[in-house]
């Protein structure tokens, strides 16, 4: 695998050594893009589902105080 890898960068080194190394710079920088794109898409659901909690809780504890019903909720 790292043989073939090298043997594919010494190909693009021969070729053109500037088309290699922005290929490089551009792959490297598509990977970490796409895991910082990941972890920000992570956070903002996690964000979304606990603010969902957050404003059922508050609907539904509401709603049920209307009609003398305690509502608890339990994380």
């Amino acid at each position: 695998m790292t043989n073939m890898f090298s043997n594919y960068l010494v190909t693009l080194q021969n070729a053109n050594q500037d088309s290699a190394a922005i290929f490089l710079a551009l792959f490297f920088i598509g990977i970490c893009s796409a895991f910082l794109l990941y972890g920000l898409v992570e956070v903002l659901f996690k964000l979304v589902k606990y603010l969902f909690i957050l404003i059922g809780r508050d609907f539904y504890s509401r709603y049920w105080r209307r009609r003398g019903i305690r509502v608890t909720f339990k994380n």
